[in-house]
């Protein structure tokens, strides 16, 4: 316990799982979790739009938009941009911050 800083119930359970899979058991598993609404081409065409358009979220929205069945809101675009704003270097995550700001308040009425 003292040497992973984990609880003694986690050994418990570590042991376990080894005892019932060995190594294998170990291994953490995929957990569950809402799928990400857009697809990998999605957000890139998302990103595209946002080049375009960048003061304008409800413009993505709509472009983003020929299938009906799918809805994409304005909370998961601006998601988008948040995500993309945590990679890049420093000079990039500064253009994102002005882009995010400057869209969140677009996006306030």
């Amino acid at each position: 316990m003292a040497i992973f800083s984990v609880d003694r119930i986690t050994i418990y359970h570590w042991f376990a799982a080894w005892e019932a899979h060995h190594f294998a058991g170990l291994y953490d598993k995929k957990r569950c979790g809402r799928p990400p609404k857009l697809t990998d081409e999605e957000r890139k065409k998302a990103q595209h739009y946002l080049e375009q358009h960048p003061r304008d979220i409800r413009k993505v929205v709509h472009l983003l938009e020929p299938d009906p069945a799918k809805h994409v809101s304005p909370k998961t675009i601006k998601r988008l941009v948040k995500k993309t704003a945590m990679s890049g270097s420093v000079s990039q995550r500064r253009q994102r911050k002005v882009l995010i700001h400057s869209n969140l308040s677009a996006v306030k009425h």
